[in-house]
């Protein structure tokens, strides 16, 4: 039988034997001809013309505006820090707690507000959350300090990353695996949620987290994220907090423990980011969304397995592209939509827009949500044991 492939001229070559020189240099043309293809329609302006296609050209003129914005952000003060007290005066704690910040705490006060929504939604018991006013107001939250027990007093993120921790709906008892969680943002969050700070005499913790980074360098980041807000390992109330370094794909390396909920905040194209970085958006092609998204779904077919029956996975990215958000939910329900359904999301209205449904889930868009965002959010709800691991 003859094997008949591309060579990188576009030529047809045709190979009669397919001894291991032959294969070796089918391979290497193979790769060739992949590298030209995938350079095609490279870097920003190729970036631009794409996603006109997405999102129509008038809605993407308004999207990139917002995207090239400096990112908003909301506060979340450290509950496990000595020097966070409840019942916060903002603008005094704002003062004592970070002397650098500016302007003075009346002044603080009618910039700085609580979000309704978030207020209404995040838990009690979970301190914050404190947005800018508005989201043409450009001053910055000051950097999180260092507190008196050697904790940093608070956590800057776009508010939009708090829905997929939302959307959790996080139990005392829950045994939570977040499985992509530098540099840690959103375990930090989790931990805020679900642990009681019993070192100010609360009654002890009875869920636990695994934050988990499969990436090396990004996995040593957030250990010392976590570390920095709830102690580090070993240390005096210090929560039921597990770090490892293993690959979210490879259900079997997480032993036969199932969770409780499974968040995945899947490792994306990150558009936001690119539009900052011009070096990066110069490497950019529409291929990486397709790489993406075929490891995005080994990550939920391994999650599948990892969580219990009953329980509950949020996928979350903050990519813009449909292959990367509804495309993955909807080829996981295509395989496995015996074992996993989607449950709904949506935010109740008030005074700002926190995004659209999907046709699988939720979207949060800058240029429509107040400056929060980029984020996609989907809620599954395991209903049936996985039959078979190879499927």
């Amino acid at each position: 039988m003859q094997l008949f492939i591309f060579k990188s001229n576009y030529d047809f070559i045709k190979v009669k034997n397919r001894d291991e020189k032959s294969l070796y240099y089918i391979y290497n043309c193979f790769l060739e001809m992949s590298t030209k293809v995938s350079n095609k329609g490279k870097g920003g302006n190729s970036f631009s013309k794409f996603y006109t296609t997405v999102f129509g050209e008038e809605r993407w003129d308004t999207l990139l505006d917002a995207l090239k914005k400096p990112t908003r952000h909301c506060l979340i003060i450290n509950k496990f820090s000595q020097a966070t007290p409840t019942g916060i005066d903002f603008g005094n704690w704002l003062d004592e707690n970070c002397p650098k910040a500016q302007p003075e705490p009346e002044e603080v006060k009618k910039r700085y507000t609580k979000s309704d929504w978030l207020s209404t939604n995040w838990p009690e018991h979970a301190l914050g959350p404190i947005t800018t006013k508005s989201k043409g107001d450009q001053l910055a939250f000051p950097a999180p300090s260092v507190t008196e027990d050697n904790l940093l007093s608070h956590y800057l993120l776009d508010a939009a990353s708090l829905l997929p921790v939302i959307a959790l709906d996080i139990q005392p008892s829950d045994h939570i695996l977040d499985l992509c969680a530098a540099p840690g943002g959103k375990s930090v969050m989790i931990g805020q949620v679900l642990f009681k700070n019993t070192s100010s005499g609360e009654a002890q913790n009875r869920g636990s987290l695994h934050s988990n980074e499969h990436n090396r360098s990004r996995y040593d980041r957030l250990k010392g994220v976590m570390a920095s807000y709830f102690g580090s390992p070993g240390a005096l109330n210090r929560p039921p907090i597990r770090i490892s370094n293993l690959d979210g794909t490879m259900y079997g390396h997480f032993g036969t423990f199932q969770y409780d909920k499974i968040l995945i905040d899947a490792p994306c194209s990150s558009e936001r980011h690119l539009v900052h970085h011009s070096s990066e958006m110069r490497q950019w092609t529409p291929r990486q969304s397709v790489m993406n998204s075929q490891r995005q779904l080994k990550l939920l077919l391994s999650a599948i397995i990892l969580v219990k029956p009953g329980g509950r996975i949020v996928y979350a990215t903050c990519a813009l592209t449909p292959e990367e958000n509804d495309g993955v939910i909807g080829s996981l329900l295509a395989r496995r939509g015996d074992v996993v359904v989607k449950v709904p999301f949506s935010p109740p209205c008030t005074d700002e827009a926190w995004g659209s449904p999907t046709k699988h889930g939720w979207m949060c868009l800058p240029d429509n949500s107040a400056g929060w965002g980029p984020i996609y959010l989907t809620i599954l709800e395991k209903v049936s044991p996985v039959q078979s691991d190879s499927e």
